[in-house]
């Protein structure tokens, strides 16, 4: 759909619809990422930022620079503030042309006199277009247009110069005749009396499009009860920018420095993301030659390297106590990772301070994070360089596809003097961020200004995007070190099979599967491994309390415990498959170490790889109730029937402990299997209102 189809949509619309002012490209895209589905072009902004006067003094070709920025930063459709049309019809329909080339969606047009006076001026100056002249602009326009979808507003200014209402009204209805889209009808009052006055009046006759810049405190409810179709904030964004410039230049000419307002300004970190500077990364990765720039990346580190050698004594650190104080106030108060030891005082302070997972690998540390995220927590995932690839698989597998997003602190190791992994993955850390889409910045080893990236970080956490700081040496100071105890559990029951094959008996998974279903509780919830597993138990029962993992194989166990964690009142189970398991064994360590209560671990093993082709695995010679029971889950079990896991299932809902369940089953599947139809986003959203439901008080 067309950026002119969407705002001519909006315009038509039986919602009330909103348009925010902006008057460059970056108070543009500022706007739409604000969540503005269409921006205004004010003729008043424009002029003002170029430091004229809002009085035809900017030329339409100047204006029309202004918008191709505006038009290429956004996505969304931009109606032109167009003043008079700047001259006749034969201007006006120059404009519309000109507009359309430059993809702006809409122009507003206003029946003065050129060149026009702002409506807002003192002493007023308001002399108005003859109908007769304004309707022939407006057919021209109408005429002039490629897009039929190209929308013209005639903005009424007779309540402006004092006319009354049923001028108002009579040059309505003539623009109306001659081919307007909308009609904007514009008062000054501080009340809306004209406006309320006009639309009872007006009756509908076409959609009317308001700018409450003067009443302003009109409730929005008012203007709905009314039939407005469209408000429009014209000035604000404007507004408020001369407002901090002006406060912040003063600030400096009087103090003759910056320190002071450093705190409140954005980083550069924003200023460049706002330029879109990921998409140029991006670009260069795929334009310039590859020796080439691998060359300039490893010059400006070895350099970086070298500026920090010499000036590391000197160097201020972060206080650890305080920035973990800080992403406490943000809301992070769980924590999953992998040692290293330009990370330890963080580790050491989460550990003590916060709700820590010491993972055995970086990829279920991501996962445990992500599981936490479900249960409404939010988390920090904390990992050395040379691990970042262990976390790619769930990072683009899990958290990108679903929209969970963790915060994450990987350690950025250069250098000849460390080891020759950390300089391998040193020069590929950032690379393989951006590779992935994860937005990064260097954390800065200052106080205020590590505060600043924090608020910008979870800003885009809070957005539904995943953010890592990258930390070098010496970036925290000491946290005292204490290993703290880890639980300690003895195995209540262990009851391993015989045989080492799978016997003709053994039920199929789906069977399995079903019999869980039909058992679960309503507290109970399921987090599936991908695969067949995730779509048998799609056919057997798509509900809420699912959750189905794509790619990152292995991780089911990891996401469920750090679920489990989140919410102690769910009782949480992951559903494992034998191929999945294997590829992330040590999983079981740490399952077994912090899993509470709530937590039941399933595995459905036949013996091959069956989403991929039906390989034999390696699970005949692996005793994984054992090694569960070894790694302290309270129960580990064999069973040997789907019914066997049924009662198992039921008793431990009844009385939960951290359990592993493992059933043999035959390959193979019951009837046509069925991708889940909802997307992965869908799925994380569903489960995450189930989850909170579930939360609430009773």
């Amino acid at each position: 759909m067309s950026k002119a189809a969407v705002l001519r949509a909006m315009v038509r619309s039986s919602e009330l619809e909103f348009l925010m002012e902006a008057h460059n490209g970056l108070s543009a895209r500022i706007a739409e990422e604000a969540g503005f589905r269409g921006l205004w072009a004010s003729g008043l902004a424009i002029a003002a930022s170029l430091g004229v006067r809002d009085s035809n003094e900017a030329s339409w070709t100047q204006v029309l620079d202004v918008l191709e920025f505006m038009s290429d930063a956004t996505r969304v459709p931009i109606l032109l503030d167009g003043d008079t049309g700047y001259g006749n019809f034969n201007t006006a329909r120059r404009l519309v042309k000109k507009l359309e080339q430059r993809n702006v969606a809409g122009v507003c047009i206003e029946d003065k006199r050129f060149p026009k006076s702002n409506s807002f001026r003192e002493p007023p100056q308001h002399a108005l277009a003859d109908v007769a002249e304004f309707c022939g602009k407006i057919r021209a326009m109408q005429d002039a247009k490629a897009d039929d979808a190209f929308v013209v507003v005639a903005r009424v200014e007779a309540l402006i110069a004092g006319l009354g209402l049923a001028e108002a009204l009579r040059r309505a209805e003539a623009y109306r005749g001659a081919g307007a889209d909308a009609i904007l009808i514009h008062s000054t009052r501080p009340t809306a009396v004209e406006i309320d006055g006009f639309m009872r009046e007006w009756g509908g006759r076409l959609p009317v499009v308001i700018v409450p810049t003067a009443y302003a405190s009109t409730p929005t409810d008012t203007f709905r009860a009314l039939g407005v179709r469209m408000v429009i904030w014209a000035n604000q964004s404007l507004r408020s920018a001369i407002a901090a410039m002006q406060a912040t230049t003063r600030r400096i000419a009087h103090e003759q420095s910056v320190a002071a307002v450093e705190a409140s300004l954005v980083s550069m970190a924003e200023v460049f993301r706002l330029q879109g500077e990921d998409e140029l990364r991006e670009a260069e990765r795929r334009y310039l030659p590859d020796d080439g720039r691998r060359l300039d990346a490893d010059v400006v580190r070895g350099a970086a390297e070298e500026r920090g050698a010499a000036t590391r004594s000197a160097t201020p650190r972060l206080r650890t106590r305080d920035f973990g104080a800080l992403l406490a106030r943000h809301g992070y108060a769980f924590f999953s990772g992998v040692p290293c030891s330009y990370l330890a005082p963080l580790i050491d302070y989460a550990s003590a301070e916060c709700a820590y997972v010491g993972a055995v690998n970086e990829g279920d540390a991501v996962a445990h994070c992500a599981g936490a995220r479900l249960g409404g927590r939010k988390a920090v995932v904390l990992m050395q360089n040379s691990g970042l690839t262990n976390a790619l698989s769930p990072l683009s597998s899990l958290t990108e596809p679903f929209g969970i997003p963790v915060l994450g602190f990987v350690s950025l190791r250069l250098g000849s003097a460390d080891e020759p992994q950390h300089a391998i993955m040193g020069r590929a850390t950032t690379t393989l961020l951006d590779a992935i889409g994860i937005a990064w910045v260097e954390l800065s080893a200052d106080q205020d200004a590590a505060a600043r990236q924090l608020v910008e970080a979870d800003r885009r956490v809070d957005a539904g995007a995943s953010f890592f700081f990258v930390v070098r040496k010496d970036t925290f100071d000491a946290y005292p070190h204490c290993v703290a105890p880890l639980p300690r559990r003895r195995n209540a029951e262990l009851r391993s099979l015989a045989e080492a094959g799978i016997g003709e008996d053994a039920p199929l998974r789906h069977a399995a599967l079903r019999v869980l279903a039909e058992r679960r509780g309503p507290r109970t919830v399921f987090v599936n491994t991908t695969g067949f597993t995730s779509r048998e138990m799609y056919g057997v029962d798509d509900a809420a309390w699912q959750f189905y993992m794509v790619g990152s194989l292995g991780c089911a166990s990891a996401l469920a415990l750090g679920l489990a964690l989140a919410q102690p009142d769910l009782l949480v189970v992951a559903v494992d498959g034998d191929g999945a398991l294997l590829m992330r064994l040590g999983a079981l360590a740490t399952n077994g170490t912090y899993a509470p209560a709530n937590f039941l671990h399933v595995l459905m093993n036949n013996g091959c790889h069956e989403s991929t082709g039906g390989q034999a695995t390696v699970a005949g010679n692996v005793d994984f109730a054992g090694i569960a029971a070894a790694s302290g889950y309270a129960n580990a079990i064999d069973v040997a029937t789907a019914d066997e896991l049924g009662a198992r299932f039921s008793a431990w809902q009844a009385e939960p402990t951290p359990t592993f369940l493992h059933l043999r089953t035959r390959p193979g599947t019951a009837g046509t299997l069925v991708r889940p139809a909802l997307t992965a986003p869908a799925v994380r959203e569903r489960l995450m209102r189930h989850v909170a439901e579930l939360a609430e008080p009773r």
